[in-house]
């Protein structure tokens, strides 16, 4: 009897401390039924705690312990961001788009909530997504524009064989016309100089001399003078794209640019001197012929006035 007593105190023990640790399971796993529930962003485990995850646009600062919560710092606006709910004790940087020689423009500013977006620059394209480097788009000096350039896609230019086949009928009636055209212009000469040999034959003893008198085309003035009239006349656009037609390298025009940024004016003065130092005494009038085949014949007859070609494009 006595033996049986004093198993019996012991074996109550063992179901004591059974039932204690059944009991703290479950307090435990409803704290955590409960902290799950009152975490709007979600949890995540530390230590094996269950923490509350920090809201888009914050970090942790101070993960949550047995007696306070997990503590969380907002990410700084216009450098750091944090899509979602997280975990992490930092924010991300937000992208930059000023990146040398990228051709890169911020789009949409970063956010606590939301990294920054970039574009090209007006006149650059980007095949690519997300885009690193943004290339200048095609100029079509010839055959002129298909398809214009945009974010995405470079400029795509009429092809000359394709225009070709197209407009053969055309051609073919141009060239009959300048045929015709042509053979006006010889009869029409003949006849003058039948009529002005007629009416000015100067006698000279037994010999007889015709009077010569040709026609004389008025010369355009080189443009050194009248270069920042000209320039403010064609614009830095028409300027650039002359520019590269010519040959001219593209780091000569980026430094026009660079050390003229606020003053078209200024840049184009600057890039049609260089570009007449290339093409030298025939610079004038390359330039109106280019205007002319640009189809920007009113520059042209602009330009033509100002180097004192006085009875316009027909002389030229």
């Amino acid at each position: 009897m006595m033996a049986r007593a004093a198993r019996f105190p012991m074996s109550f023990l063992v179901v004591v401390f059974v039932v204690c640790g059944l009991i703290s399971q479950t307090e435990m796993s409803v704290v955590r039924v409960r902290r799950q529930q009152d975490c709007q962003d979600g949890t995540y485990e530390h230590d094996g705690r269950v923490c509350c995850k920090c809201a888009a646009g914050s970090s942790v600062e101070a993960h949550c312990t047995d007696r306070a919560s997990t503590r969380c710092k907002p990410c700084e606006v216009g450098k750091e961001y944090q899509i979602h709910a997280n975990s992490q004790t930092r924010c991300e940087p937000c992208t930059s788009c000023e990146q040398p020689n990228a051709n890169l423009e911020v789009d949409v500013s970063c956010t606590p909530v939301a990294d920054a977006t970039c574009k090209c620059q007006d006149g650059h394209y980007c095949p690519t997504k997300p885009c690193k480097i943004c290339d200048p788009c095609e100029v079509c000096e010839t055959y002129g524009i298909k398809v214009a350039c945009s974010a995405n896609n470079n400029t795509i230019c009429h092809d000359k064989s394709q225009d070709d086949s197209d407009n053969t009928v055309g051609r073919v009636l141009a060239i009959l016309c300048g045929c015709v055209a042509v053979i006006a212009v010889v009869v029409a000469l003949y006849c003058w100089k039948k009529r002005r040999t007629g009416s000015n034959i100067i006698s000279n003893g037994n010999e007889e001399t015709p009077e010569e008198s040709l026609p004389l085309q008025p010369l355009l003035e080189r443009l050194g003078p009248h270069i920042p009239d000209v320039a403010e006349v064609i614009g830095w656009t028409t300027m650039r794209n002359l520019a590269i037609k010519s040959g001219i390298n593209s780091g000569i025009i980026d430094n026009c640019m660079v050390d003229n940024p606020n003053n078209s004016i200024e840049r184009t003065i600057a890039l049609l001197k260089i570009w007449e130092e290339k093409e030298g005494k025939d610079a004038s009038k390359k330039l109106v012929q280019y205007l002319k085949d640009a189809q920007l014949n009113r520059k042209a007859e602009e330009v033509v006035k100002i180097l004192g070609g006085e009875n316009g494009l027909k002389n030229v």
